[in-house]
């Protein structure tokens, strides 16, 4: 009798595993909104910020607003296509009538303290600096000033006109006391 009860384990084992194996495998789930909730509270207001000057689109990646130089298939261009592929910019401005890119928005929450992501938004800043595109950092908050929003977008499409002055990191904070 001890011989199958272990046989019986054995087979429900087997089992087990026969039938899970050939269950399909589903490891994806609908995303329920597209946007953080930080992300969806600075998308309305940037997009009454913008009023309709431009476009706003969200999550954006980064190998869509860039293009690599080096000849499609070399290794080179694979290399560098491999670094833009899987980043994302949170919003990216684009004229209404060609959608050509006006310039990218990164909001900064406190995730962008850590090295691993100070290394990739210096990254960010290198490549977009380096094709002209502008990049606004602004930092994440309960509550946005559309003006405020309008000038800092402002102000980076300057800066990139005017590449030596530093990239900023719109600071509310900071920027109310320079207007006083």
């Amino acid at each position: 009798m001890h011989i199958s009860t272990e046989l019986a384990a054995v087979g429900l084992l087997v089992f087990c595993l026969l039938f899970f194996a050939l269950l399909p495998r589903k490891p994806y789930k609908r995303a329920e909104f597209l946007f953080t909730p930080a992300e969806r509270v600075f998308y309305k207001h940037l997009v009454r910020a913008v009023n309709g000057e431009y476009l706003v689109f969200g999550k954006v990646r980064v190998a869509d607003l860039v293009t690599i130089k080096a000849a499609y298939g070399s290794k080179s261009s694979m290399r560098d296509l491999a670094k833009v592929a899987q980043k994302h910019v949170d919003f990216c401005l684009c004229d209404p009538d060609t959608l050509a890119v006006v310039c990218a928005i990164e909001l900064n929450d406190k995730s962008h303290e850590r090295l691993d992501r100070k290394s990739r938004d210096g990254f960010l800043n290198k490549v977009f600096k380096d094709v002209g595109l502008p990049i606004v950092w602004m930092k994440t908050q309960s509550n946005y000033n559309q003006i405020e929003i309008r000038q800092s977008i402002r102000a980076s499409i300057e800066q990139a006109r005017s590449p030596d002055k530093p990239i900023a990191v719109y600071n509310p904070r900071e920027f109310r006391s320079e207007r006083k």
